[in-house]
């Protein structure tokens, strides 16, 4: 039984990786925007926590009860709450990575 050629790669062939693995920013450099730029700022951003401490319970549960009817989740709320009054901030569906579309 005779076994197929095989192609084999020398090292010569392969293309250096550099010092770091190329990442998706890098491959995607040399493309046309697809994205807003404004939308990739906010999604590279570093993440803070947002605390407002010292609140009745009871606008904490009119918060989370609003967001639940509006099948919205508490980040997205805030985010509509801030456009809503004038803020100009790119939809919560845009920035956060998880949300499937």
């Amino acid at each position: 039984m005779k076994l197929p050629d095989v192609e084999l790669r020398t090292s010569a062939q392969r293309k250096p990786r550099g010092d770091r693995p190329e990442t998706v920013d890098d491959i995607a450099s040399g493309s046309p925007a697809i994205m807003d730029p404004d939308v990739h700022r906010v999604r590279t951003e570093r993440r803070v926590r947002l605390v407002i401490n010292h609140l009745p319970e009871t606008y904490k549960r009119l918060f989370d009860n609003r967001a639940l009817e509006a099948g919205m989740t508490q980040k997205a709320l805030f985010i509509d709450m801030m456009q809503h009054y004038g803020f100009t901030v790119p939809d919560a569906e845009q920035i956060d990575g998880r949300v499937l579309r």
